[in-house]
């Protein structure tokens, strides 16, 4: 950082990321959220909070049993959250940096 200061605390906006995520994903059951990365873009003003996630495995019911279909997966995201507002811009995919 360039020696701004921000208004939002780290944890704050940790918070605000989980939340966000926990409440857009609500539909698909995730659980386990957890912090994996957090930076500040001095640029954007924005908080780039990474959690990662799981989701359950997909089920079928055939003939009134509960089939599971695979494992369930974990994901992350890439929250970006306004440091001047603390709302949630946005959430994306997640890119390693070492993928082609």
């Amino acid at each position: 950082m360039d020696g701004r200061l921000t208004h939002m605390a780290p944890k704050e906006a940790i918070a605000r990321a989980k939340s966000s995520v926990a409440d857009l994903f609500a539909d698909e059951r995730i659980d386990d959220i957890r912090l994996e990365e957090i930076r500040f873009d001095d640029r954007s003003n924005r908080w780039l909070i990474t959690v990662g996630f799981e989701r359950p495995a997909r089920t079928e019911t055939l003939n009134g049993v509960s089939l599971m279909l695979g494992h369930g997966s974990r994901a992350y995201k890439v929250v970006s959250i306004s440091d001047d507002t603390g709302q949630t811009v946005a959430v994306t995919n997640w890119e390693h940096a070492g993928a082609s």
